[in-house]
């Protein structure tokens, strides 16, 4: 993933709520939805994620206070992290809760414990039988689904065979 000059477009709109000496938060509106958008774009605007190594570039490694360079290191994660966990499907009207185990630590404002039992409840609940659907694809087949209310996650049960994938994502609304 890139910025690149002729790419898809992409549209994320932040704004400084606080700076630090070294960092500084801020707050980042996703207009669209591309794969690490955020990532790429602060990176690109060489501002990377706290302790992302994939778009980061080692900017960690400048860091001159070896404690706080080691906090940093022991989370063992970048510092990419959502201020609410649910909203409103635009169409449905639907509340709407998004977890990940790949994207959410922790909730704020619950205890460590707490947060990490009430996550486990939700990933557990959202990968449910009742609440999965398994696609068995045969050739010149075409799915859809609703980013907003639906998580993709790939079964590698194709073997040696080539995985072909052509991803349109289409504009809809702003989830509220």
């Amino acid at each position: 993933m890139a910025v690149v000059r002729g790419g898809r477009s992409a549209l994320s709109i932040f704004r400084v709520n606080r700076r630090f000496n070294r960092f500084t938060l801020l707050d980042v509106e996703l207009k669209t939805g591309r794969t690490h958008q955020i990532r790429v774009h602060l990176a690109w605007l060489k501002h990377p994620v706290v302790a992302d190594e994939t778009y980061g570039g080692g900017r960690d490694n400048t860091i001159q206070n070896a404690r706080l360079r080691a906090h940093i290191r022991s989370l063992g994660r970048h510092f990419l992290h959502a201020q609410r966990l649910a909203f409103t499907h635009p169409e449905t009207g639907e509340r709407t809760v998004f977890v990940n185990p790949g994207f959410t630590s922790h909730i704020k404002d619950l205890a460590r414990d707490e947060s990490a039992m009430l996550l486990a409840f939700l990933y557990a609940h959202s990968t449910k039988p009742e609440h999965t659907v398994r696609y068995h694809w045969t050739a010149g087949d075409l799915a859809f689904w609703d980013n907003r209310a639906t998580q993709h996650a790939v079964v590698g049960d194709y073997g040696d065979q080539h995985r072909v994938i052509q991803r349109v994502t289409l504009r809809g609304d702003q989830p509220v």
